[in-house]
């Protein structure tokens, strides 16, 4: 529930589990792989940058507005 609607993935630009145990182990995971944490971090600014930027985020709704004019 707390990433829906977001487009991240498990363990490219975060880290998903269902249980706060299944949580911890992933977290004891990459928290032994100090690469895998800056890769990690590098993707998901990359993913925020690209696709929830106000910029980009307002851009796409006027061209939904300016689309939707154009219908009518």
């Amino acid at each position: 529930i707390g990433l829906e609607g977001i487009e991240a993935e498990d363990r490219k630009q975060v880290l998903i589990a269902d249980t706060p145990e299944a949580f911890a182990q992933k977290i004891a995971e990459v928290g032994r792989n100090p690469e895998k944490i800056r890769e990690m971090g590098t993707a998901a600014r990359k993913l925020m940058e690209e696709k929830y930027d106000r910029t980009q985020l307002i851009a796409s709704l006027l061209r939904r507005y300016e689309d939707l004019i154009r219908q009518e």
